[in-house]
């Protein structure tokens, strides 16, 4: 025996599963006509088509500058950039030892990566040394700072 339901939630029961009904069926037919259309056209060789003298154009332009001379600096250049190099690494020490009183332990300590320079601190003074070829460079703590400061202008004259 059914329940006994008024009139108007019938209704409304009865569009409830019609609505069901006609959303399942347009699914269907979505899904019926997406397996027969066609397979989306791809232009991906169409692209590589078109792409492709400008990727051997660019490969020749590379291998072709390549095969120059390598640029090489001048042993006055090579001094400039080691001179230039231990001024930085002095102002940053100085910098940290005006901040933290203290010298730092190691250059890495005020940000200065350089495998060619070589510190060495003291609770009072420390220094900076550096060597390329036969040619040593070395500043300690109180010197003038001048002679490194001019490298500056020796790079900056480099041709380019």
């Amino acid at each position: 025996m059914q329940p006994h339901l008024p009139q108007q939630p019938r209704k409304l029961a009865a569009e409830l599963v019609a609505d069901i009904m006609q959303g399942a069926r347009q699914q269907a037919e979505a899904a019926r006509i997406a397996k027969a259309a066609p397979p989306p056209r791809r232009r991906q060789g169409l692209l590589l088509v078109l792409l492709l003298p400008l990727l051997i154009g660019l490969t020749a332009w590379n291998v072709m500058r390549m095969s120059g001379d390598a640029e090489v600096f001048t042993p006055e250049q090579q001094e400039a950039s080691i001179r230039v190099k231990i001024f930085l690494a002095a102002n940053a020490v100085d910098h940290y030892r005006d901040s933290a009183g203290v010298f730092p332990a190691s250059l890495a300590t005020v940000g200065v990566i350089d495998p060619v320079l070589t510190y060495a601190p003291s609770t009072t003074t420390y220094s900076i040394a550096a060597s390329f070829g036969t040619t040593q460079l070395s500043y300690r703590y109180g010197d003038s700072l001048a002679p490194f400061a001019a490298a500056f202008a020796t790079l900056r004259a480099r041709k380019r």
